[in-house]
């Protein structure tokens, strides 16, 4: 959610219940930078936890390969 400036964070929880959200959720302001380190660190981590699956999953293609030779 944006506008954190405009929404307090007990009208944020409150929609989020009414929508029975259960991911995780910010509450950011663009303009006063509040919320944005900690969003960018989560989509940092899973950029990083992406990549590990993927070399995860090549690792393991290539080991079933050899075993198929």
């Amino acid at each position: 959610m944006t506008k954190a400036l405009l929404l307090p964070t007990s009208r944020a929880k409150a929609i989020l219940k009414k929508l029975e959200w259960h991911d995780p959720w910010y509450l950011i302001s663009s303009v006063a930078r509040t919320g944005l380190d900690q969003l960018m660190t989560d989509i940092q981590l899973a950029f990083e936890a992406q990549k590990e699956r993927e070399e995860q999953a090549l690792a393991l293609a290539a080991v079933n390969s050899e075993e198929d030779l």
